[in-house]
Order: structure tokens, then C-alpha cells, then sequence
């Protein structure tokens, strides 16, 4: 565009005259230059751009956009002057870059902003830029890790930069001749994938402290070299939520215990930390499993009440349901602690089971001998006897508690008496007659509640009679009866057993 500055014209043999000057005439994007006119006295000035009016303007303008601008100056008569001038917007320079290298690969996040990232490697990332060298005159490269380069002129050759492990905002400025300047910024991740570690701090076997609520800390390691962007997950099977934490995660992390572990569905204590990175994946460390164990409830059951010469079972009823143990290193819920019974005094036999004993220490249940589960006991002699029930917890070299019970059992005797009945012929005891000996057997209960056993002899002994006959010329003498007429004749005795024995005499005398 031709620009007209300073031109004057005369009219009707008026001359007047206008003259226009800017501050440049060729800007960047988003700049301004100044437009100043001056013209004759007395003339009014009018502005156009491109042919459209401009309002309102004094003899100052500010422009921001390009074009043809053109002045008027008129005395509304006979005098009209105008200048012009052609303003240019200089395009920014366009940006076409390539990162590149082994590895890498890119992301654009929704609000366009683009990653090039790599996992693991040497961390070297290759700059060209690919822009037409007669769009720019300068380039920069700020690799946002605190080196920088550039230079005049095109760019000529690939870069290749190094980075260490982190995130990094990298910006690729071109300027052209007019000092217009283009930058684009991304950002650059080089990661390792992420590591991490949970491991328990204290024994991985331990017992339940008395107040019912215990707190198993873990330290947290081998974070270090991690990226910031790496977020960290924390797990318990214990049923507790889930803890996210932001690079670096806290060197110690716990869990809250209100049971023992043989409750949870693993019989342990299980805790998992995991470690994300935006773009590198994630690695998991599952701690070592941790034991937390109840003491058991010691529980004797068997008859606290009962008779003489009965065999009875007592039972080791004991509640184990949050007890653990460790049998080969592994957690095992199924296995019941150490038991000893003792029983005073000592007038039983044992028809089966054992006792078991403390050996040379009784607060130690590692050095017990175990009893068995069940005793058979028969007593033989009535009275009150104690039966008392130990259980004790070893674990890892803990002592996780020794816990009893005591049965009280009271043994009554079994009563036993015996009668005679003695009749001649017959007979008469326990309501009715007997006309026989016989034995009868009697059972009672008694006032405690044993049985009352009676042993009853029936002695009938049978009545002795017996007979004889004389014949005699005159009279006779018989168990010292004189016998002086014919007839029959008896005379009773009493036998050795007590009952009579009666004698008939048939006397027969001749005349």
C-alpha cells in the first residue's frame, strides 16, 4: 500500500494542509502503534480504516489492527486535505517440533497440554524443531531442568538431551525479524517405574494388649527415586478404608486392631502398599503377614455333681476363636494352646487321657507337657475334689497369657444295707407273705440324689411233723405221756431253727 504523508491540498485558492505520522508501521500480533496527525488551523479531522469510518477521534489514534488508515482535514468550506498510511500485522512464526528418542511415547491431557514421557531408560529425549527457516530468524530452547540453548538463525541440527528422573516444563520460542516472538510449551516426564515397600515394624507374631485396641505400625520404604506425580495406596484386610497418599508418602503408616487376626478371613494381618505413576505403571508390596493373637478362654466341661463308682468325662471346652499359633513360620487358627489339668485329691484313677504337667515352669508354656482334650476320671473315694483347667499361649517367644478354670466336683456315696426276714412255713416283709426263702434287691434314691441299695434275705424254714405207731398189752409211756387207752397222741418240740416240730403217736392197746 502506497503511503501518503504530509500531503496538502488547495481549494479555491485556500490552502490548507494535513499531515499524519506513525510510530511504526509494522507490528506483531496484539501490539499498537501510534497514529498523530496534524493539520491547518481551523480544519476538523475525520478517520477511516480500510474505507470505514472512524469516530470520534481526535488527532491521536491507537491502532491494533493492520490496514490502510487515511485523515481528513476540512474547514467546511473550501479547504480539504487528506494523508494516508498502511499499517502491517507480521504473522507470529508457526512452531512444528518433533520430540523423539527409544521409549518415548506422548499424552494430551483435556485441556490439550501434551507429555512426552519415558519409563525407565537413559533418560535422553531428541529436540528438532521443523519450522521453515524463512519463518523465523532466532530459536530458543528452555528444557525446563535449568539448561537452556539457542541461537540466530535456522536450527540446524538435533538435540539430544538428558534428563534425570522427574517432571520437567520445556518451552521452544521462535522470533522473527520484527522481534515477534511464538512459544509453546509441554511438559517432559522420565520415570523409572515406581517402587515401593511395607514392612511391619516389631515381631510379625505378638499379643493382644489388655485394652482390646492395638496399633500395628509399618515403616515405608524405597520411595525415593519415585516421581512426584506417583500416588500411593493403602490396604488392610482388616476392613478399614483405603488411604491415598501424594508423593513422598508419610516413612510410617498403621493399621487399628479391635480383634485378634484369627477373625480376619487370612488369619493374619495383611497390608498392601501400592505406588502409581501417571504414565509408568505400578509395583505392590505386600508386608509380611502379622499375627495378633487373644489369650483363649479356658472352659472345663463336665458333672460338678454325681455318685460314687460313675466313670466321668471332663472336657476341654476351652474358646479359642481369635487364638493363633505359628507352626512351621505360617499362621495357624486351628491349633488349641497348651493345657495342663490338675486334680486333688488324688484318690481317682484315670481311665483314659493324660494330665499333662507343667515341667519345671509354670508361667512358661512353651516348656508345658499338653494334656489331653479329655479325661475319663472314676473316683474312689466320696468327697469334694478341684479340677483345674490351665491354658496357656506361647507365641514367637511370647506369652500371650495364662488363663484357667476351676470346676468344683462333689461325690457322693452310694449307700448300702442289708436285712434278714426269718418265718416258719411262712413269712411276712415288704407288704406281702413269702412261703420260700428268696434274696430281694432294693434301690432307693437317697437325699443327695445316689442310689439307697437294700439286700433282703427271706428265711422261711418249714414246720417239722412226724408219726408213729404202738401196740401195747397194757398201758405205755411216750415224750413222757402215760398212755393208758387207745387212741393218737402228739406232742409238740421246738427245732434248732425255732419253728415247732409236732409228733403223732397212734397208740393201740390189747386187753
Amino acid at each position: 500500500m502506497t503511503i501518503l504523508v504530509g500531503m496538502s491540498l488547495s481549494l479555491q485558492g485556500q490552502n490548507c494542509f494535513v499531515n499524519l505520522n506513525a510510530s511504526a508501521t509494522a507490528m506483531c500480533p496484539g501490539d499498537s502503534i501510534q497514529l498523530i496527525a496534524s493539520a491547518s488551523t481551523g480544519t476538523i479531522l475525520t478517520w477511516s480504516h480500510n474505507g470505514i469510518p472512524i469516530p470520534s477521534v481526535g488527532s491521536t489514534m491507537w491502532v491494533k489492527q493492520g490496514g490502510s488508515y487515511i485523515v481528513n482535514a476540512s474547514d467546511g468550506a473550501s479547504c480539504s486535505a487528506f494523508a494516508g498510511i498502511a499499517i502491517n500485522v507480521v504473522p507470529l512464526p508457526p512452531i512444528a517440533y518433533s520430540i523423539t528418542g527409544s521409549g518415548i511415547s506422548d499424552s494430551t491431557d483435556a485441556n490439550g497440554n501434551i507429555t512426552y514421557y519415558k519409563c525407565n531408560g537413559n533418560g535422553q529425549f531428541k529436540y528438532d524443531i521443523t519450522t521453515s527457516a524463512s519463518d523465523y530468524s532466532s530459536w530458543f530452547i528452555d528444557y525446563g531442568d535449568g539448561f537452556t540453548t539457542g541461537s540466530v538463525g535456522s536450527f540446524i541440527n538435533v538435540i539430544n538431551h538428558f534428563y534425570a528422573n522427574g517432571w520437567y516444563q520445556a518451552t521452544i520460542t521462535l522470533t522473527n525479524s520484527l522481534g515477534c516472538d511464538t512459544s509453546l510449551v509441554f511438559y517432559i516426564h522420565q520415570a523409572n517405574t515406581p517402587q515401593v515397600s511395607l514392612t511391619p515394624i516389631g515381631s510379625l507374631a505378638r499379643c493382644r494388649s489388655s485394652s482390646g485396641v492395638d496399633t500395628v505400625w509399618y515403616s515405608v520404604g524405597n520411595f525415593s527415586s519415585n516421581a512426584d506425580s506417583t500416588t500411593y495406596e493403602l490396604s488392610f484386610n482388616n476392613g478399614s478404608a483405603n488411604t491415598i497418599y501424594n508423593h513422598p508418602p508419610p516413612s510410617m503408616v498403621y493399621a487399628i486392631m479391635d480383634t485378634g487376626t484369627c477373625a480376619l478371613s487370612s488369619n493374619a494381618l495383611v497390608g498392601v502398599m501400592t505406588a502409581t505413576g501417571q504414565f509408568c505403571g505400578s509395583d505392590s508390596d505386600i508386608a509380611d503377614d502379622v499375627l495378633l493373637t487373644d489369650k483363649s478362654t479356658a472352659i472345663i466341661d463336665g458333672l460338678s455333681v454325681f455318685c460314687l463308682a460313675a466313670t466321668t468325662q471332663y472336657a476341654d471346652s476351652s474358646v479359642f476363636a481369635n487364638t493363633a499359633q505359628l507352626v512351621n513360620g505360617s499362621v495357624s487358627c486351628a491349633g488349641s494352646p497348651k493345657r495342663v489339668w490338675t486334680l486333688s485329691p488324688n484318690t481317682f484313677i484315670l481311665s483314659s487321657g493324660l494330665l499333662g504337667n507343667f515341667s519345671s515352669n509354670t508361667s512358661d508354656p512353651s516348656t508345658w507337657t499338653s494334656g489331653s482334650q479329655a479325661l475319663d476320671v472314676q473316683f474312689t473315694q466320696a468327697g469334694t475334689y478341684t479340677l483345674i483347667l490351665y491354658q496357656g499361649l506361647e507365641l514367637g517367644g511370647t506369652t500371650c497369657g495364662i488363663t484357667s478354670d476351676t470346676l468344683s466336683i462333689v461325690v457322693h456315696p452310694v449307700q448300702f444295707d442289708s436285712l434278714q426276714s426269718f418265718g416258719c412255713d411262712s413269712t411276712f416283709a415288704n407288704g406281702q407273705w413269702y412261703y420260700q426263702s428268696t434274696s430281694l434287691t432294693d434301690s432307693a434314691t437317697s437325699s443327695t440324689g445316689c442310689d439307697s441299695i437294700t439286700f433282703h434275705e427271706i428265711v422261711v424254714y418249714p414246720s417239722f411233723i412226724d408219726s408213729t405207731s404202738n401196740t401195747s398189752c397194757g398201758p405205755t409211756t411216750w415224750q413222757g405221756q402215760n398212755l393208758l387207752t387207745s387212741g393218737m397222741y402228739h406232742d409238740s418240740l421246738t427245732s434248732v431253727n425255732g419253728c415247732d416240730s409236732v409228733l403223732f403217736m397212734a397208740f393201740n392197746r390189747l386187753y
